[in-house]
């Protein structure tokens, strides 16, 4: 697979130029994880300041009201859309997953149901087995097992080479479920590169909000 064409940065409110029926398109959203996103390990891996923490969840709800308007904006049939969701395994599930993160206080998941609703489509994005692996590393990596202060700024070498065969594998899945004619969009951690590894015919779309608004957070 080679790298893809230079990004194209959507400024707020814009819609997308129209696309062929023999186009594929990402649109690329970077994503906050919450303390209900990362489930068990989340208490370990955020910090324990509550004050900070409310001020963050804050803004990150912010942000995804913002996300959400302007994907459901977008003069877009919804039957054609795929979503793909950063930590969603191919597992058959899928929905059910999406549900439970949902019930939990998942902004991002409840966002996937309520673009569900108007008839996109929840694709399994990541390989089970690298998102077990990268929990054992998780998991290994604290502290002994006590919650750390602050999350890591920069992944180490396990961490990072671990983040490639993930970006690797989700860039496979996007290529072989996304036909032609159809829109996928991807709900991904800001340290990831999947784009790098996407096949040259998908065209690439970024959807940012404002950068400065968000806090600081650890990406698994």
């Amino acid at each position: 697979m080679s790298k893809t064409p230079a990004k194209k940065i959507l400024p707020d409110c814009a819609d997308t130029t129209p696309c062929s029926q023999d186009c594929r398109t990402l649109v690329v959203v970077p994503v906050i994880h919450t303390l209900e996103d990362l489930g068990s390990i989340g208490q370990k891996v955020m910090s324990t300041d509550s004050g900070s923490d409310a001020v963050k969840s804050e803004k990150i709800a912010a942000i995804w009201e913002r996300i959400a308007d302007r994907i459901e904006h977008r003069h877009m049939d919804f039957k054609t859309i795929r979503l793909y969701q950063d930590g969603l395994p191919v597992c058959g599930q899928e929905m059910r997953i999406a549900c439970d993160m949902a019930k939990k206080g998942s902004l991002n998941h409840r966002l996937l149901l309520r673009l569900v609703e108007r008839g996109a489509t929840i694709v399994g994005t990541e390989s089970a087995a690298l998102l077990m692996e990268e929990y054992k590393l998780i998991v290994n990596s604290m502290d002994g097992g006590k919650p750390v202060a602050e999350p890591v700024a920069a992944p180490d070498e396990k961490f990072r080479t671990l983040l490639e065969k993930r970006d690797r594998a989700i860039a496979s899945r996007i290529d072989d479920t996304l036909k032609r004619g159809e829109t996928g969009i991807l709900f991904i951690g800001m340290l990831h590169n999947v784009e790098k590894w996407l096949v040259d015919d998908i065209r690439v779309e970024h959807l940012f909000v404002n950068e400065t608004d968000y806090p600081i957070s650890v990406d698994v």
